[in-house]
Parts: C-alpha cells; sequence; structure tokens
C-alpha cells in the first residue's frame, strides 16, 4: 500500500511492539531532509503521520510502552560540512 504524503521509509528492522491497532510507528523521511523522523502510519488507510520530536535526531528502532505511547530512540549528531579544492594542500 502506498503512504500519503511524500514520505520515504527508512531501512531499519522493527521493532517488537511496534504495530498496535493497525498503526506502525516506524522512522520516516521526506524527500527534503536527510533526517529520520518518528511517524505513525495507519495501516488500513496508508496515512502517515510525523510525531512532534527535536529535528536535530534520527530516530532509530520505534516501538510502543505498554499504555501504547510511542518510544523510539533517538540519535542526536553536530556535524560540519567542508567543500574542499581540487589541488588545496595545507601549508
Amino acid at each position: 500500500m502506498p503512504f500519503a504524503g511524500d514520505f520515504r521509509l527508512i531501512v531499519n528492522p522493527l521493532m517488537p511492539g511496534a504495530i498496535r491497532n493497525n498503526q506502525l510507528v516506524l522512522p520516516l523521511s521526506t524527500a527534503d531532509s536527510w533526517d529520520w523522523h518518528a511517524g505513525v502510519v495507519d495501516l488500513r488507510t496508508g496515512k502517515v503521520e510525523r510525531l512532534a520530536a527535536d529535528d536535530r535526531t534520527d530516530f532509530h528502532y520505534l516501538t510502543r510502552a505498554a499504555d501504547g505511547t510511542p518510544l523510539g530512540m533517538g540519535l542526536g549528531f553536530q556535524t560540519t560540512l567542508w567543500k574542499f579544492a581540487p589541488g588545496a594542500t595545507l601549508h
């Protein structure tokens, strides 16, 4: 079933408890982002809802707590992007 919206699945194993009441919690991304967001997919309709969370964190291994609340392991990172000039050397 296709997802509603501009979402891409992240290749990551599903965790036990990730599906409850035809709702799947999983990491996903959008075409305009490198971040892995936490999301919920309604398996009956394909509708995807992005869960509110810190945008500087990639979410992995989503599941649900005993009360049904989504849980996920977030891996935050800070990085620097470098563009190197061809032939440049250190002096």
